[in-house]
This record gives C-alpha cells, structure tokens and sequence, in this order.
C-alpha cells in the first residue's frame, strides 16, 4: 500500500474549529486507476465452447486459447487494459452456480471462489449467480430454442384414402349403396301408373350407378323423365366428388407430408405428456436453471416431466444424441444452430417459437473494482458492432469448413412409388381375393349335388 498526500487537515484551538483543504479525492477513480493493468497476469476461467471458446489444453488445469468470439473479446479487452491472461479449465466442463446445498459449480465456483479473476465463455446472466459474482453489463443478447431431429415423412400406405375424411367415405358409401334402390323404387312407381315397367332390375341400376362414380360411363338409356332428372344430378354429383378427389390426392402424393414437428414449449410439453419426445438439458446452465428453479407456469410443468437421467455434459453431446432419437435438446439459438449445420442442418429441426431472452456478460469476483472499466471495454466493442463481426466470422468458417455432409433435405415434389400406391393394390388384391373365394365357394356349393345327382340316376 502507497501513503499518498491528499490534503491538509487544520484544528483551531482558539476557534474550536477545523479547516480542511482537500487537494486530491480521497478515493481513486477506478476508470483511471485501472485504465492501464500495466502487464498483470489475470486468470480466466474457461471451457472449451465454440464457437464462443475453443481451447487447447495443455494439462487437466490450464490452456491454449484457439478461437471463438469470446476469445476475440478477450483478445481485445486485454490488449487495451494491457494485461496478459492465463486460461484455466474448469474441471467439469461447466457453467454452473450456486446449489441447493450451498456449494457453487462450475466456472462460477471457480469465480466465487477467487481462483480465478473472471470467466468468460457464453456465461448467462442471472439473479441467482449475481448473488456469488459480479456481471459486467451484457455485451452478447440471444435467445433459446428447442432442436429434435428432423420430422419423419409420413407414410403414404394409405394415401389414396386422404383426400376424404371418415365420415365422407361413409356418405359416399351409403350414397353409391342408396342410389340403386333409389331407382327402382322409382321404377316400381312408374309400374303402378305406366302399366309397363321400364327396363332394369335393382342389381342393373346399384351396378351402373356405380361406374358413373368411378366415370366408366352409364350403360342404362331411358325414355323416362324421373329417371333422367336422376341420372343428370347423379351425374353432378359424380362429377363433383370425383374432381375434388383427384385434386387432393393429386397434392397428396405429389409433396410429401411430414410429421408434427417441436415449434414450442407447449409443443415439447405435450409430447413429453405423451412421452413421444425426451427433454436433454446441460448440467449446470441457466437453461436448466430456469426450469429448475420455476414455481408455476409451463416451466414448472416441464421440469415435472423432466428426468435427471437425461442430463448431458455438454452442447455437443445433446445435439450428437438428438440424432438418436425422439430427444428435444434446450440450448442457446447460436451454439444450437451452428452445430446443427456442423453435422448437417437437413438433419435436426430448430423450433419456429424462442423464448428466454438471455444476455452474456463477463463473471469477476465479487466486489471486483475493474469492473467498470471491463464494461466500459465491452460497450466500445459492442457499439463498433466487433461482436456481430466477429459472430459472422465463426458462422463463415464453418460454410468453409469440411466438417458438414453438405446435404440438404429436399422436401418438394418428388416420383410417385409403390409405398404411396400401396392402397390401390391392396384394394384389387383384396377384390381378387375375395372373387377366388366367392369362386371357390359356388363350387363347393354346387359339386356336390352334381355328383349326387348322376350317382342317383346312375
């Protein structure tokens, strides 16, 4: 410590008063004190992260910085409060903050815990680590989402049923089953006051009324007018169900459908409920926090069906084992996307709905006094836009880079198979069928009175 002179301090005995002629402030201005750390070693607390950290390590405790947009920050920072830094690994690879039962993890511990100076590395800021750390304003804003793998394609085994619905199918049904007796009845009617019945038994209308449906044509010719006012709106109505159904099927089968993918938090609730999808969280991060810590709301209803089985270690590890099943992996937008297009984009799906704003910011020891001058840093480079560039820097690399499969998911249209016919042949293998049978029953029915017969007259 550096006793400095910073005034004069005077008593009057006579006056009983005292004179005081302050020359210099009693308290430095910190902006100015550490304007310049001439040279300090400072410890950083780190994890490998990109593409805000990549790391090098050189032992379990300490190592190389490599790249990331938190490094460039870093770089910047220190270069212009001229200070060198040491990075040190946080042995768990964590974030974390204060637990339940009074310890504190992670990078933040390391903080707290005045091993470190700061840790910087996509650190959220929240209430409950500023209780153990101080946060430089944050000088990186984002949201989080929710990755699962990319939707299946639905099957097309019954596509040619898809144009209608359930109950259209039973109208039409009841209506080609209806029409025939319909006629007739119309015929008998006719019998009782024309003296003469017009030509055409039940089986002769139902049958042709049935290939006006499926437009073979109507084979019946009639001089009577009921029965033409008949055919004529039967003939709409044909003509209309048919163009509607060859519309839709066509659409059907010409762009493929998918399944219902993850777009919200209720989405992920909803199939959590029916435990169709998985949640995976980060061990240790806000975004399990936030979960976690919840008293009511979706949040709470969420960790409810959450299980601590399917923690993972690290955002690389959840978004490698999303790949491998019905998972939902919450992570920050960044990491999450870039990673996915790493791997390959066509392969994961991004929820449409974010939540969770949440800005980064640097973690110091509690009560630092540099903290102002890191901020005053921070804000220098966020308003010349560095972090934004820098942030495009990473995402370029990566179109650069090798690592990706390069695919893309083509979901337009596409050739018409046998899996979105398969419909169609089942119904003529199932009328096939059917008529063997029929077949095999009139001759068992039928044979053996014919033997019987000619054994007796024998």
């Amino acid at each position: 410590m550096r006793m400095m002179p910073a005034g004069t301090y005077r008593w009057n005995v006579a006056k009983e008063t005292v004179s005081v002629d302050i020359k210099s402030p009693l308290t430095p201005n910190l902006l100015e004190v550490y304007r310049n750390f001439g040279g300090r070693t400072m410890n950083a607390s780190v994890v490998d992260n990109w593409p805000f950290f990549k790391i090098i390590p050189i032992d379990k405790e300490n190592a190389l910085p490599h790249s990331g947009i938190d490094h460039n920050v870093l770089q910047s920072v220190a270069k212009k409060l001229n200070f060198k830094y040491e990075l040190k690994i946080e042995p768990g690879s964590s974030w974390g903050g204060p637990r339940p039962d009074g310890t504190i993890t992670g990078m933040i511990g390391m903080t707290a815990r005045r091993e470190v100076n700061f840790a910087i590395n996509e650190i959220t800021i929240t209430e409950t680590r500023g209780t153990v750390v101080d946060f430089t304003k944050p000088y990186f804003l984002e949201s989080t989402i929710i990755i699962t793998q990319a939707p299946a394609q639905l099957s097309k085994a019954g596509a040619v049923f898809s144009p209608f619905s359930l109950m259209m199918w039973l109208l039409l049904v009841t209506a080609v089953a209806l029409i025939g007796p319909i006629l007739r009845a119309f015929s008998w009617a006719m019998e009782k006051y024309l003296l003469e019945a017009p030509e055409g038994s039940l089986q002769v209308y139902s049958f042709n009324m049935y290939r006006s449906m499926v437009l073979q044509g109507n084979y019946i010719i009639t001089p009577h007018w009921p029965h033409r006012f008949i055919f004529f709106f039967w003939y709409l109505f044909c003509f209309y169900i048919y163009a509607l159904y060859q519309g839709t099927l066509t659409a059907v089968l010409a762009v493929p459908q998918f399944e219902k993918p993850i777009d919200s938090l209720n989405d992920l609730m909803v199939s959590m409920e029916k435990r169709d999808c998985t949640l995976m969280l980060v061990y240790g991060t806000s975004n399990e926090f936030i979960f976690k810590e919840a008293t009511s709301g979706i949040y709470k209803e969420i960790w409810d069906l959450f299980n601590t089985a399917n923690y993972v270690k690290s955002v690389d590890q959840g978004i490698s084992k999303v790949l491998s099943g019905k998972f939902g992996f919450v992570n920050a937008k960044l990491s999450s996307e870039i990673r996915a297009t790493k791997a390959g984009r066509h392969k994961f799906h991004i929820a449409r709905q974010s939540f969770y704003p949440q800005g980064y910011g640097v973690a110091l020891n509690r009560g630092a006094p540099y903290k102002r001058v890191f901020e005053k840093a921070l804000a220098q480079l966020t308003e010349a836009g560095l972090i934004g560039k820098w942030t495009l820097n990473e995402v370029n690399s990566l179109k650069r880079g090798t690592n990706s499969d390069g695919k893309t998911e083509d979901r337009g249209p596409g050739a018409i198979t046998l899996k979105h016919l398969q419909a169609a042949f089942f119904l003529l293998g199932l009328g096939l069928t059917v008529s063997t049978t029929v077949l095999l029953a009139e001759k068992w029915s039928c044979f053996p009175r014919s033997k019987f017969s000619k054994n007796l007259f024998h």
